[in-house]
């Protein structure tokens, strides 16, 4: 096991447990264990061929994704509170330019579902099927920069196109 892919995961389970449990000194009797053994647990469940997180971009990638969820989240709401605001819901099927087979386009499709006004709905063997309660924003350009965050989170490349 290479010294730093151990750190690495510990440091990020030692972050989620300090987040979960907050720095009080007592959780950490259960926390340092506990670290250690999903430390040790992760290792051994990473496959060859895996996708490689790159931790700088994972960073980028969660401030644009709660970004655009509080923005999301706004419009969302906005459109609760004025009903007479024009919508137009619709479909969009979204050609991937990541391989489908990949952790990141399983991602993708999933974290699409998470940001407000957005449901994905299939993915297929070249595209992923959207729902979007407005099609009139480029709902494709958003697709896109989210697809090009994905990609550099881990370190998947993309083929050119849409």
């Amino acid at each position: 096991m290479g010294q730093w892919g151990w750190v690495g995961r510990g440091a990020v389970f030692v972050a989620l447990w300090g987040a979960w449990t907050g720095v009080a000194g007592g959780s950490w009797a259960f926390g340092v264990p506990a670290v250690i053994v999903a430390t040790w647990i992760s290792w051994r469940l990473r496959g060859e061929g895996q996708a490689r997180l790159r931790p700088w971009e994972v960073m980028r990638f969660s401030v644009y994704f709660v970004s655009a969820s509080v923005r999301g989240g706004l419009d969302v709401a906005w459109r609760a509170i004025a009903p007479g605001m024009p919508m137009q819901p619709g479909f969009v099927e979204y050609p991937l330019r990541m391989s489908v087979d990949s952790a990141a386009a399983v991602f993708f499709a999933n974290i699409i579902s998470l940001l407000p006004g957005t449901l994905s709905v299939r993915l297929g063997e070249h595209s992923v099927m959207v729902h979007a309660i407005d099609l009139r924003p480029p709902v494709e350009d958003e697709l896109s920069a989210l697809e090009v965050r994905v990609a550099r989170a881990f370190g998947e490349p993309l083929k050119e196109g849409p």
